[in-house]
């Protein structure tokens, strides 16, 4: 290799590298900012409303995937360069099991009118799982980071005092798979909601109207991991199969493109975080309240509580197992152009301020 195809080699890592930090800080940004405004209006946004919940836990997840994303490419060898990798498994499994967790309850409100488990056991669920997947590796002496010398890429597992079998087992185990378990979930869900939408909507079913609101929001979620996580599986999958066969490449070319591609990943959080606010009228709304504070310098203002998303994602617990008999009342109430008591004024109104 001639000086100046090195000095070009080099030049393209450097600029896969620029490319990461920079999408990586942009990107931790959006879902960093739905977790800040979360928080803040917890008792109001959050509490009680077990799908907004599953939000805020993928946001926190991917705001540390986009941040240990936004770190480049640590020297390997190095305490940064393991605890990148440590957080990026973590992280970004958590992000998909909570995304996962989401779709299933979503899909159990369409269809049964009610949650699959509560927060609390799915909590135990999740933590339980990524934390047994995230610790297996060191069971073989595989561990995360990189090994000592200059990294071509983010830090993620390397062989450590295992062997490669074990490194490549647990990286499909621990990492791959479970990506591809996800999308399996989340494309199988929004088939199966779309389908029951346009059956009840056959069949004249009052719940045609909660899964038409359901599965708008599914396939948004959806088309959002399929962009940013795909493109980067794929490849993996054919940088591993050059490596294999041998095949007669530029590693130096694939680890180049690999970096964007993974970088493309830290828009996930970015994404959801427009689906979040694109549907949810309170998160623009408190959002827009504490920008005019900051604007006019002002601290001590009011502030607004009101809770009247638009989003099936901010319902109240309370509220998911009435949606069935209060869509029959709607649908009754518009067949028969009957007057409804107060009772049942009442509730319709409080599940509309709800989302629904």
């Amino acid at each position: 290799m001639s000086t100046d195809d090195y000095n070009a080699e080099r030049d393209a890592l450097h600029s896969s590298e620029i490319f990461s930090i920079v999408i990586g800080s942009i990107s931790s940004i959006f879902p960093l900012s739905v977790v800040l405004i979360l928080i803040q209006r917890y008792n109001t946004l959050v509490r009680g409303k077990s799908l907004v919940h599953y939000v805020l836990m993928i946001a926190i997840a991917d705001t540390m995937v986009c941040l240990s994303i936004a770190l480049g490419f640590p020297i390997g060898g190095t305490k940064l360069c393991s605890i990148q990798g440590f957080v990026l498994f973590f992280f970004s499994r958590l992000s998909w099991l909570f995304t996962d967790v989401l779709i299933i309850q979503l899909f159990f409100v369409v269809v049964f009118q009610r949650y699959f488990l509560n927060v609390k056991y799915m909590h135990c669920i999740v933590w339980s799982l990524n934390i047994v997947l995230q610790l297996l590796p060191f069971s073989t002496g595989t561990y995360y980071g990189f090994s000592d010398g200059i990294n071509y890429g983010s830090c993620c597992l390397f062989v450590g005092k295992g062997t490669y079998e074990n490194y490549y087992k647990w990286l499909q185990y621990t990492f791959n798979i479970w990506l591809l378990i996800s999308f399996s979930i989340i494309i199988i869900l929004s088939i199966v909601i779309v389908l029951f939408s346009f059956i009840k909507k056959h069949n004249n079913i009052s719940s045609t109207y909660l899964a038409q609101r359901v599965w708008s929001i599914v396939i948004l979620y959806c088309v959002a991991m399929m962009i940013t996580w795909v493109p980067c599986t794929a490849f993996f999958y054919y940088f591993e199969y050059a490596v294999a066969t041998g095949k007669s490449i530029s590693y130096f070319r694939l680890y180049v493109i690999g970096n964007y591609l993974f970088g493309i990943t830290a828009l996930y959080g970015p994404l959801l975080s427009l689906i979040f606010y694109t549907k949810t009228v309170d998160a623009r709304r408190a959002w827009m309240h504490n920008l005019r504070c900051i604007i006019n310098l002002v601290t001590n203002i009011e502030i607004d509580d009101r809770t009247t998303c638009s989003s099936i994602i901010s319902i109240d617990d309370r509220y998911v197992s009435e949606v069935e008999s209060i869509n029959n009342i709607k649908v009754t109430n518009n067949m028969h152009m009957n007057p409804m008591n107060n009772n049942d004024s009442d509730i319709i109104r409080r599940i509309d301020d709800e989302g629904l």
